[in-house]
């Protein structure tokens, strides 16, 4: 019972505290309006003299495009392979192993 009281009167105090405090909020000045910025200072600048030494090869994008076979073959055999679904559920170690860590 004792700590009720002393649980209910700190709330209250603090509730108190709270309601009656003083709402002192001190603003930072405002800056000056005739601030300007220079945006020739954000421009990219172009060197004075260019230099072409370390150009980077052009890609060769042809390796991405697809190849029509000489001989069609519809036998879709190959391509398939079964999957082991055992291998894909998760397992838990036998033992921990915890040699590894400092």
């Amino acid at each position: 019972m004792k700590a009720t009281k002393v649980i209910i009167a700190a709330v209250l105090i603090l509730l108190g505290s709270s309601l009656f405090a003083d709402n002192n909020i001190t603003l930072a000045p405002v800056a000056e309006a005739n601030a300007t910025i220079s945006l020739v200072s954000l421009a990219p600048a172009t060197p004075v003299e260019a230099t072409f030494e370390e150009i980077a090869t052009q890609a060769d994008y042809s390796v991405f495009a697809p190849v029509t076979p000489v001989e069609a073959d519809f036998n879709n055999n190959d391509l398939v392979q079964p999957v082991d679904f055992s291998t894909l559920a998760p397992t838990t170690p036998s033992e921990a192993d915890f040699s590894d860590i400092l």
